[in-house]
């Protein structure tokens, strides 16, 4: 069988170290984007704020939210496998939550800084 010839095959830049050998095939699912989205201001609406972060990560085949900091680690994150999520009960102060997206042996992070004020 013969494929035909595509315009990306061996068309990398040259980075100026000399290289001779074969590139390791990484398979189909050999690499993974986690995409947290952008960071967000808020502000607190009542007692508490809520937030929905996430984005379009690449090859993930799982997705794990973590809070990783904040003033007061009192949130709530209400779908924490999803790559998209909402988090809830954050009170004022600059949070910092974490994206894993994985895919057999590949993991890739990405962070989201949210950022709660008084109303």
């Amino acid at each position: 069988m013969q494929f035909p010839a595509s315009p990306a095959l061996h068309a990398g830049v040259s980075v100026g170290y000399p290289y001779s050998g074969v590139a390791p095939d990484i398979g189909a699912f050999g690499y993974v984007v986690a995409n947290a989205g952008k960071d967000q201001t808020v502000h607190i609406k009542g007692a508490t704020a809520s937030v929905t972060v996430g984005g379009a990560s690449t090859g993930g085949l799982s997705f794990q939210w973590t809070d990783i900091s904040g003033s007061e680690l009192t949130s709530e994150i209400l779908r924490p496998t999803t790559n998209s999520t909402t988090i809830v009960n954050i009170t004022q102060g600059t949070y910092t939550f974490q994206l894993a997206a994985m895919s057999g042996l590949a993991v890739s992070y990405d962070t989201v800084i949210v950022h709660v004020l008084p109303n």
